[in-house]
């Protein structure tokens, strides 16, 4: 398991879990549970607590795997994921509510301890490509998701928690746009690996321009935390 923060949030006190590769475990003070990108290989689930909301960013095999699903789904659980899981996850025999985004998409979940509003951003590659010469992920292909923890009324303002799970991407420019969805994050899941996502200096390089208050780097296979210390600026709280 990796590390482990706990945030105070309008919705009480949130937990939040790098489990391994891409997946991320969020646990509520209410009780509420959600995952990002299950993954077997990174993480036992068995025993794990059961999922209430699971957001898929994409149907590559080390993000939509039916084999981690089958230990935290039950039939209360619902997801929200990328276009086309849905198809996939019938065909797996999953019967649960799944909402499918596209890029610039937005949906509502209403859960005991208030709205989580989520929209789906772009995430994709622009240098590391394949040996066809085309894109690991092409844009419009998969998603991150700007989660946002909605203080009551259930209007945006300052006191909202925002999570920025990037699914899997490269430092895109709009990470640097101003005003973006990106820049409100509190929290930021950037991912970490060559070829498919960033490397060290590109992880850095999106972290500074969202400017999150947290940095939760994950979907590395190794990490070194003192160069991204060094580069990252001082504002940032990595936690690694």
């Amino acid at each position: 398991m990796g590390i482990c923060r706990r945030f105070s949030t309008s919705h009480g006190w949130l937990d939040v879990e790098h489990i391994g590769h891409a997946c991320v475990r969020f646990s509520f003070e209410s009780g509420y549970t959600v995952y990002t990108d299950p993954y077997s290989e990174a993480a036992d689930f068995q025993g794990a607590p059961k999922a209430d909301l699971i957001f898929i960013s994409h149907d590559h095999y080390d993000h939509y795997d039916p084999s981690a699903l089958r230990e935290i789904v039950d039939d209360n659980t619902i997801f929200i994921t990328a276009k086309g899981i849905g198809n996939l996850m019938s065909c797996d025999c999953f019967s649960n509510q799944v909402t499918e985004l596209a890029n610039g998409e937005n949906c509502f979940v209403k859960c005991i301890s208030g709205i989580i509003g989520v929209k789906a951003v772009a995430a994709y590659n622009i240098n590391q490509l394949n040996e066809n010469g085309k894109p690991f992920h092409p844009k419009g292909y998969g998603n991150g998701y700007v989660i946002t923890l909605l203080s009551p009324p259930e209007m945006e303002d300052e006191n909202d928690f925002v999570i920025y799970f990037a699914g899997d991407t490269e430092f895109i420019p709009e990470m640097g746009e101003p005003e973006s969805e990106f820049a409100v994050a509190n929290l930021a899941l950037l991912p970490k690996n060559l070829p498919y996502t960033m490397s060290d200096e590109a992880c850095v390089q999106a972290a500074n321009a969202i400017m999150p208050e947290y940095l939760m780097p994950i979907h590395y296979f190794e990490l070194d935390s003192d160069y991204l210390r060094r580069g990252l600026n001082p504002s940032i709280n990595l936690l690694v």
